[in-house]
């Protein structure tokens, strides 16, 4: 009995927090922190007056953030969770063990070294963070899992390490091939844009400008030959490269999927490491993404959606980020989902292609309209309108809908093409929409809700004839 009340007596986070806090706000406190020394400098304070300052100020940051961790518990009362916080409002947060769908522990590489983790305990609202605590022993964290997952073993065997999951069955992992040919299909110039953003933001400390580049080369125009201006795009698709691996790596290092008595388990990350237990019988759908060069190599990114949502890039697990049709089948067995099937997939409705066409491709018509008539010369550009009216075409060959036995199949997309697979008994809502384009078409959209979405990349069946939109929306929601 007195372990049990010893285990059920508030806890605070970990004594070092105090000090995490302090280095996580000293990036928003840069701004501040320079606009008083540059006060102090036009001032002419002395060496030790402004040592003085920023010493207080340090002092008052840290027994503001020591006040903040001593103030801040959390208990386990058996079936709730209850979170106290605040220094002068008090806030309680009392969480039903009942209601929390997934439990995931994450690691920054400061917490890494220091033995320390996060656990985000997310409900079936899909709100995030309604129950997050930042900064518990990894043994805590571990404890944790255990006691809201309700397991029967005991908590010290847990704390020992990765015995108490000896019994998992590894089912995906990201090898070192795979994942290099991952990064390298993940070409990606965006931290290259980045970085010249970056510099031309420095430019007035670095006295360095990108205009001077350019000037550079405008003055030795001459010098370059057909050869050596070549070497532009090749150095800006090493570049591109070179940041689509590193972005991978940090991302998918050593991706592990493993399932323990109906639970998926998702391990991943080089820096940071995150882990995440899914319950397979709350997931509500899956979604597999087919990006244009990897689709064409055969392979694809399978993801799925939980009650409890996620904090993953559209709101959704990301359970197999590089796998191929194989193996993605097997994964879809394990998740209690049927396979994608797209022979019986219907098409939508002849009207998309000149509806998408008036939403995405007239302005950039019209303004290549206007770019020939300020400027003839630029005539060629016209051929562009032809393009854009076949991407429109393409939007439609690749959106199809179909009903099979136990669960509705979506496919939209064009470049990245995405399926899924939604089970009708995982259906929320299903409701009809009529834009003003769409009503001068006689066209509808099928909005279809699932429970822990988060609004992004929803299944819903665009542009299909009023009827046939009305027939499928009824039979949807008589196998609800």
């Amino acid at each position: 009995m007195v372990a049990e009340d010893a285990g059920r007596a508030p806890r605070r986070l970990h004594p070092i927090t105090p000090f995490f806090a302090i280095l996580t706000g000293a990036r928003s406190s840069i701004p501040t922190a320079l606009a008083i020394l540059f006060g102090l400098w036009r001032a002419d304070a002395s060496g030790p007056a402004i040592l003085a300052i920023l010493g207080a100020g340090a002092a008052a940051m840290l027994f503001l953030c020591w006040l903040g961790w001593w103030r801040t518990t959390y208990r386990l009362t058996g079936d709730e969770l209850v979170i106290d916080s605040g220094v002068l409002s008090r806030h309680r947060r009392v969480i039903p063990l009942e209601r929390v769908q997934d439990i995931g522990i994450e690691q920054n590489p400061i917490q890494r070294l220091a033995g320390l983790a996060r656990v985000r305990m997310e409900t079936g609202g899909g709100g995030r963070d309604e129950a997050l605590l930042d900064m518990v022993s990894l043994d805590e964290a571990r404890r944790l899992r255990v006691v809201v997952r309700g397991e029967a073993r005991a908590v010290a065997v847990d704390t020992a390490g990765e015995a108490a999951e000896s019994d998992e069955r590894l089912l995906y992992r990201l090898g070192v091939g795979a994942l290099l040919l991952s990064g390298i299909l993940s070409f990606s110039l965006f931290w290259v844009a980045a970085g010249f953003g970056l510099l031309q933001f420095v430019d007035d400390v670095t006295g360095y400008d990108l205009g001077d580049v350019f000037d550079w080369f405008q003055l030795h125009r001459a010098d370059f030959t057909t050869g050596r201006l070549l070497l532009l795009p090749l150095v800006l698709i090493l570049l591109g490269l070179v940041s689509g691996m590193i972005s991978t790596l940090l991302r998918d290092f050593d991706f592990r999927l493993t399932l323990d008595r109906g639970r998926l388990r998702r391990v991943a990350g080089f820096l940071s490491r995150g882990e995440s237990i899914l319950a397979i019988p709350r997931i509500q759908l899956a979604v597999v993404r087919r990006a244009w060069l990897r689709g064409w190599l055969g392979y694809a990114g399978l993801s799925v959606q939980t009650l409890g949502g996620s904090d993953d890039p559209g709101g959704r697990h990301r359970i197999a980020p590089f796998v191929r049709d194989a193996k993605l089948a097997e994964l879809m067995a394990v998740s209690g989902l049927p396979e994608f099937d797209p022979i019986g997939l219907r098409p939508v409705a002849l009207a998309h292609v000149p509806r998408v066409f008036l939403k995405r491709g007239l302005l950039p018509s019209l303004a290549l309209l206007a770019l020939v008539l300020w400027l003839s010369a630029a005539w060629p550009v016209l051929l562009l309108i032809p393009a854009i009216l076949g991407v429109a075409l393409l939007q439609r060959r690749y959106h199809g809908y179909a009903l099979y036995g136990h669960s509705l199949q979506v496919r939209r997309g064009v470049l990245t093409r995405r399926q899924w697979v939604l089970p009708y008994d995982r259906i929320q809502m299903v409701a009809l929409h009529q834009s003003l384009t769409q009503r001068l078409f006689g066209v509808a959209t099928i909005l279809i809700s699932t429970a822990g979405e988060t609004g992004r990349e929803r299944p819903d069946i665009l542009d299909l004839n009023v009827a046939e939109a009305r027939g499928v929306a009824s039979s949807l929601i008589a196998r609800i």
